[in-house]
């Protein structure tokens, strides 16, 4: 997991490497705080109820993309405020829109990028970037 940088008191992460659910579990459990969770990619299969689980009083927001984020939206809408965005650019749009000082922003996507980008790397380059540029608007 690695510290992308700090703007307008909201913390960013980069965990694109974490392609499969137990990954997330493990990212999600490794913060104090409550985190804005981004999932979303081509997935893998996975248990979702242990992450359910693990996410409960963890994640206050939850926005999901990609070709998973139908399936996510319907397996965690219930329990937890999910929105769902067609791709990282539109997940991290709406990030950017509602997050507020305090918050720590986790991609912990639980999937492979295939159904977007070439590999984790550029996925998570593309977060970076985009992260630094909001942080830069500040």
């Amino acid at each position: 997991i690695e510290f992308v940088g700090e703007g307008r008191g909201v913390k960013f992460y980069n965990d694109s490497k974490g392609t499969n659910i137990d990954a997330v579990v493990k990212a999600v459990e490794s913060f104090e705080e409550s985190v804005v969770l981004l999932m979303g990619g081509r997935f893998k299969g996975g248990d979702l109820d242990s992450l359910m689980e693990v996410m409960e009083g963890k994640v206050r927001l939850l926005v999901v993309f990609g070709e998973a984020g139908d399936l996510f939206y319907s397996a965690f809408s219930k329990r937890f405020k999910v929105f769902k965005e067609e791709s990282l650019a539109g997940a991290l749009d709406r990030v950017f829109s509602m997050v507020e000082p305090g918050d720590t922003v986790l991609l912990s996507p639980g999937c492979s990028s295939f159904d977007e980008f070439e590999s984790y790397r550029e996925r998570g380059e593309f977060f970076k970037e985009s992260v630094r540029a909001w942080i830069g608007k500040s």
